[in-house]
């Protein structure tokens, strides 16, 4: 069999599967492989997992008393809380994303109640009375633990300083590769000493997988960091759509700027959580995503900009949206689109709609939904319609679009 020549390669190369291409460049690093523009459907980076398409990358810390239980997801100080004190100075030649705060602190205690509760259930049915004595010493210990750290972050919430527990632990840190469907499996294994910290490991990990590579373009980009990320400012990717699911989003879109080849390629922006629309950044993309309808009444009370703008799970915020339009008019080509869990659920809608005596409705052809039409002054007019969601294929959309007077 003849070998294929370079050119012949890039194609092959260029619709292989991702993971599959970068386990080849590991494997086989004369394949000219980073060369070939690589194509991500969707990447989800957080501050100890990378997501590709369906096969996850991550490291967990394990403490060594926890024979079963969760892993944690974060760094962890001596005692085995959350590392909320580390000092991180960012190097020359990356981005430091520090998004740290007590709450993932408080989800790990309340988890670590729950894990406790359940495994002295369990103790207590082991038949073995030295077996059990071995299990109960290291619950007893894992016990203690969880009692400091509940003590330290009432402290830390009082802004006082508790010293004077010694309490030992000790960590392992776990890499693993997972494929996540049709039904998740692990592909790889392997335990490592805890030396490192996640921020370090991720960042050599990211370093690895996708730094010098000629194009890297990627359909979906998540960035859900919670603790620390560092991303290499050599890191250059073309991003179409991009979901923050955070409240520090201003800060980690700033931070990611140096990575993105050309904010032109960037379609749209999805956020999860409350904002307050003040960066220069948001506005220039074309078209807002608002998850369950976050931000949404900030956004309401902005006359100028944002023309294009998608609330799911917001079907009821439709009334209110068209009442302040009325009253406080919008600039021609605005259209904000509110999808509707259930088509029925919208054929109510704008059933009720048709009966608001300050429009008009114009019938469409045999099948169709009307359009409901409210004038706002003598050169524009607000049309209502029902139509399938040219976003997500699955879903019906109510579209508000600011038009000239057709009168």
């Amino acid at each position: 069999m003849t070998p294929l020549s370079y050119l012949a390669q890039q194609p092959v190369l260029q619709y292989l599967e991702p993971n599959l291409r970068i386990l080849l460049s590991h494997r086989c690093p004369l394949i000219p492989e980073k060369l070939v523009p690589i194509f991500i459907e969707n990447l989800q980076i957080e501050h100890n997992s990378i997501i590709i398409n369906k096969t996850m990358y991550d490291f967990t810390i394990h403490k060594d008393i926890t024979p079963i239980g969760r892993p944690d997801h974060y760094d962890l100080d001596e005692f085995g809380a959350v590392d909320l004190d580390s000092v991180v100075e960012p190097h020359n030649d990356e981005i430091l994303i520090d998004t740290r705060n007590v709450f993932s602190e408080q989800v790990r205690i309340s988890g670590e109640m729950r894990d406790i509760t359940l495994e002295s259930r369990r103790i207590a049915k082991i038949q073995d009375d030295d077996q059990r004595a071995l299990q109960q010493k290291n619950l007893d210990q894992r016990v203690l633990m969880h009692g400091v750290n509940a003590l330290r972050l009432i402290a830390r919430e009082c802004q006082t300083e508790l010293t004077g527990f010694p309490v030992p632990a000790v960590y392992s840190m776990k890499f693993g590769i997972n494929k996540l469907e049709p039904r998740r499996h692990v592909i790889h294994g392997e335990l490592l000493t805890y030396k490192r910290k996640i921020h370090d490991a991720m960042k050599h990990l990211i370093v690895k997988l996708f730094c010098g590579r000629s194009s890297f373009k990627v359909k979906n980009l998540k960035i859900d960091s919670r603790g620390i990320l560092r991303i290499p400012k050599s890191l250059n990717l073309k991003v179409q759509h991009l979901l923050i699911p955070s409240e520090e989003l201003d800060k980690i879109l700033e931070a990611i700027r140096p990575n993105l080849s050309s904010l032109e390629s960037l379609e749209s922006l999805t956020i999860e959580k409350t904002y307050e629309f003040q960066n220069p950044m948001v506005q220039a993309i074309p078209l807002i995503i608002l998850k369950y309808g976050y931000g949404y009444h900030t956004l309401l009370r902005i006359n100028t900009g944002y023309p294009r703008i998608h609330v799911t799970h917001s079907i009821n915020r439709i009334s209110e949206t068209i009442r302040i339009w009325l009253e406080e008019g919008r600039e021609i080509g605005t259209c904000w689109t509110f999808e509707s869990e259930r088509k029925a659920e919208g054929k109510v809608f704008m059933a009720d709609l048709k009966k608001d005596t300050r429009g008009t409705t114009l019938e469409g052809p045999p099948g169709s939904f009307p359009t409901i039409i409210f004038r706002m002054s003598d050169s524009t007019e607000l049309r209502v319609t029902y139509e399938f969601s040219k976003i997500i294929n699955t879903v019906w959309n109510i579209a508000l679009t600011i038009h000239a007077s057709s009168q």
